[in-house]
């Protein structure tokens, strides 16, 4: 076969077929595209079983995997009210094993690929091979209704992230383990050759199983097997892990490396069993977490006409927040004791400041000292409220105000809002503050100054020590008493979803976390990482005081000159790591002799805004002078939460930048990046006849594109309206 004759339209269901394409080190690769009916599976498997297995739990497991992914139309079927109603088939699916890929266009297909491969195998009940998918809740929908499954694992209804079909494969969600796009993950491994194709396919286009694909389509589906398989390879062989011992979310990997550092001191075990909750305990906990602080000032919207647009605008962000709490700041460190509910010895608690507390409280005749700041009670975290004013989720004020809080919360309410002096205490619970096991907050340090050393080497082992910095605190605040998820396609519920949410067992999951020898953090440490956190974000918002615009979590943009007001800040946390006794800084040469200084939990400045607006909560846009290159930067950037930033925002630049940025502006589906997932549940395959093909489907996920709209509520908009006519 020539070179010529590579490039014309390929179709697979024809003999053996080849794909040509330049690899990520830019030489040219021909590569074999095997169906079906030509697939070595004799010899692949017999190399296979030639591999040890290697086992957990009294199950087996090949020690080779294979990697699958599918291929969508979604077409609209009917218009019903005036809404589209749209459904979805596959017409194209990949399998890659052995480092050979086998592509199909039918169900039946993909049924005698896994027949064939169970056979050759010899796979069984507790005898599995592995298959990963990159987004395996999608796929799931897709195949469930060919397959035989008997058990799956969910952290959310649909979101599977692993599931036994047939009694021998073991299909696993990648994206659940790398927590990356497929195209990140790939090119980010070292080696790696297949790198996912950007633009290749255009997913608008309208293909059924007997449309030719072109040699570059082909090389898109080929890729995300190929590369998908060089992928999980490397981070098996990196990681020193078989596929018995593989964590299944890339949390899995932190908590892995922490629990072997905190097993390092048996005496964390009998803390870790010392600090166990009881279900009342845990229940109030829960009430009281909450996440990072996210917040516009409400006299600073400019979510009311097209006011509110700031010059000059100063931005400060913290340096890695939480893992510094975890190593500077004090935790509940005992048992909770549960106190007296009375206002005085409240008071005595929280002037003595030694002692983490859980507060279940009321608050009457509640209001804010002052509008020209970020109100910090949510709305959504009140146990009762009563005639509340609200500012786009933040309580303004109310006649009774009732909430689970922490000590720390305690404080910032008692200084931002006025309130009766007659604050009714439900409950109140004291444990004594001390700092987190040393080896948990060792082992914290050590992954900050990896990636910090690694910032000028190699890039792989920098984002991943970046990307494990960040799951700490996903891995300190997991909830211990997670509803199972059952998948039942038999008994689906009344809109055909065949997943149920259990009723809770807090007590019964309560006792199996507290009796299991993986389980080594407090779920309270958690509660306290966000609590910190906010603390210390609202000694900022505090510092510069009514300039403040917007905070997200560990950032915080505001008007003026306050660097002043950040040293001092950055100071008191330079005591309190001093006071932690523990080294949280290091410096770094880079590869041109400069040394530089990094310490966690510091804050620092970021580029200046030229200009800036925010419409609420994860809604922004701001303009620079210049680009990172010198040059002068016309576009307007935009942080909002569902939009894509690059569409979207080149739309918005070129329709009126800032002043488009407004409430009623429309972005047209085209370059809004939002797209919405139409879920389509049947109980068995059909026969589907599309455009004179006969397509045999069956359960499917129809994706497409959504505009977006940017408004606000109309109790927003009357509040802004009053704030604007009181001339604030």
């Amino acid at each position: 076969m020539n070179n010529s004759s590579l490039s014309q339209p390929i179709h697979f269901l024809h003999g053996n077929n080849y794909v040509v394409q330049s690899l990520s080190n830019q030489l040219p690769a021909v590569d074999i595209i095997y169906t079906i009916n030509n697939f070595p599976f004799e010899e692949v498997c017999s190399k296979i079983l030639r591999m040890r297995y290697c086992g957990h739990n009294q199950t087996a497991y090949l020690s080779d995997f294979g990697t699958f992914d599918i291929e969508t139309t979604t077409f609209q079927m009917s218009i019903i009210d005036d809404e589209p109603q749209y459904n979805a088939f596959m017409y194209q699916w990949q399998f890659c094993i052995d480092d050979k890929v086998i592509m199909g266009n039918t169900w039946e297909e993909f049924k005698s690929l896994l027949e064939q491969l169970r056979i050759g195998l010899g796979l069984s009940h507790a005898h599995y091979f592995v298959i990963y998918v990159h987004n395996l809740p999608f796929e799931f929908q897709f195949f469930r209704n060919f397959v035989n499954i008997t058990q799956t694992f969910s952290l959310e209804k649909r979101k599977v992230v692993k599931c036994i079909v047939n009694d021998a494969f073991e299909f696993r969600c990648s994206y659940k383990l790398s927590n990356m796009s497929l195209q990140k993950f790939v090119s980010g491994t070292p080696g790696a050759l297949y790198w996912k194709k950007s633009g290749d396919l255009d997913y608008s286009k309208i293909r059924t199983p007997s449309t030719y694909l072109t040699n570059e389509e082909i090389a898109y589906c080929y890729n995300d097997v190929r590369g998908l398989r060089e992928a999980v390879k490397h981070l098996l062989l990196s990681e020193h892990d078989t596929l018995a011992q593989i964590p299944m979310t890339s949390t899995g990997y932190v908590r892995r490396e922490f629990r072997s550092a905190i097993n390092q001191n048996k005496r964390n075990h009998y803390i870790f069993k010392e600090l166990a909750l009881n279900p009342f305990e845990y229940a109030l906990l829960k009430t009281a977490t909450r996440g990072g602080n996210c917040h516009c000032n409400p006299t600073m919207s400019g979510a009311l006409d097209n006011r509110n647009v700031f010059s000059n605008v100063s931005s400060y962000d913290m340096s890695s927040a939480y893992p510094a709490v975890m190593t500077q700041c004090k935790f509940p460190m005992s048992p909770f004791l549960r106190r007296n509910p009375k206002k005085s010895i409240l008071d005595k608690l929280i002037r003595e400041k030694k002692q983490a507390l859980i507060i279940d409280c009321v608050f009457y005749n509640i209001h804010i000292k002052t509008l020209n700041t970020v109100p910090y009670i949510p709305k959504a975290k009140t146990t009762k409220l009563w005639k509340p004013r609200i500012d786009n989720g933040r309580v303004l004020s109310a006649e009774i105000c009732g909430m689970v809080i922490t000590d720390i919360d305690w404080r910032i309410i008692e200084s931002q809002y006025d309130f009766d002096a007659d604050v009714e205490i439900l409950n109140l619970y004291s444990a004594k503050y001390d700092y987190l096991p040393l080896e948990l907050r060792n082992k914290v340090i050590e992954q900050y100054n990896n990636k910090c050393t690694l910032k000028f080497g190699d890039p792989y082992l920098y984002n991943k020590f970046k990307n494990k910095i960040n799951a700490d605190f996903g891995m300190m605040l997991t909830d211990i008493c997670r509803r199972e998820i059952t998948y039942d396609p038999n008994h689906p519920d009344k809109n055909g979803n065949p997943f149920t949410l259990e009723p809770w067992d807090i007590e019964g999951s309560m006792a199996k976390y507290y009796k299991s020898r993986n389980s080594f953090l407090a779920y309270q440490w958690g509660v306290w990482v966000t609590a910190h956190c906010r603390n210390r974000l609202q000694r900022a918002i505090d510092a510069v005081g009514i300039d403040a615009i917007y905070c997200d979590t560990d950032s915080l943009k505001f008007l003026g000159n306050h660097d002043a007001d950040f040293d001092k800040l950055n100071n008191e946390i330079l005591e309190e790591a001093d006071a932690c006794q523990l080294l949280t800084s290091c410096d770094v040469t880079d590869p041109d002799g400069e040394i530089h200084h990094y310490q966690l939990g510091v804050w620092e400045k970021e580029k200046t805004y030229q200009t800036f607006k925010s419409l609420g909560a994860k809604k922004y846009a701001y303009t620079y002078e210049f680009d990172k290159y010198g040059n002068p930067d016309p576009d307007l950037h935009i942080t909002v939460a569902g939009l894509s930033k690059s569409k979207a925002g080149k739309w918005l630049t070129e329709h009126g930048g800032m002043k488009k940025f407004r409430s009623d502006t429309l972005i047209p589906a085209d370059y809004s990046g939002r797209t919405v997932s139409s879920y389509i549940d049947h109980k068995k395959p059909y026969y589907l006849n599309f455009q004179g093909e006969k397509i045999l489907t069956a359960s499917a996920i129809a994706i497409y594109n959504t505009t977006y709209t940017f408004s606000i509520t109309n109790e927003y908009q009357e509040l802004l309206a009053d704030l604007e006519g009181v001339g604030m």
